[in-house]
C-alpha cells in the first residue's frame, strides 16, 4: 500500500486550521451600526466598526427628529480607536439650523457623553 509523505497532509491540516481561525477573528471585529433607536445611548466595545447614519438601501435621509447618541470605546484599555471620515454631509433641509453634531474626544474615562 503506497502512501503519501505524511508533511502533506499535516501541512494541509495548518493551512485549514490557519483559515479558520483567521476568518472566525476578522467576523468578530468588524460590526455594522446604523444611527437607529435600539442601538442609540450605547457604549460600543469594538476593534472595528462601520457606521452609518441610515441605511441607504431604503431612504436617501435619515429620519426626521432622531435623537441617537453612541460612545465608542476601545475592545482594549491599551488600544486607540482609528477614525476615519469617508462621507460626512449633516444635511439641514427646513430652516437652516442644524443641531447634528460629532463628538471626537481621548480620555482614559468617558464620565458623560454629549
Amino acid at each position: 500500500m503506497a502512501l503519501g509523505p505524511d508533511w502533506i497532509s499535516q501541512s494541509w491540516f495548518l493551512v485549514w486550521i490557519f483559515t479558520l481561525l483567521l476568518s472566525e477573528s476578522q467576523t468578530k471585529k468588524t460590526s455594522v451600526y446604523y444611527m437607529k433607536n435600539p442601538e442609540c445611548a450605547e457604549f460600543k466595545y469594538l476593534g472595528g466598526a462601520t457606521v452609518y447614519s441610515h441605511d441607504k438601501q431604503y431612504t436617501e435621509y435619515y429620519e426626521h427628529m432622531i435623537s441617537c447618541r453612541m460612545t465608542f470605546k476601545a475592545e482594549n484599555e491599551d488600544w486607540k480607536l482609528v477614525l476615519r471620515f469617508i462621507s460626512l454631509d449633516i444635511p439641514d433641509r427646513t430652516d437652516r439650523i442644524c443641531n447634528d453634531a460629532v463628538y471626537v474626544f481621548d480620555s482614559d474615562q468617558i464620565l458623560r457623553p454629549f
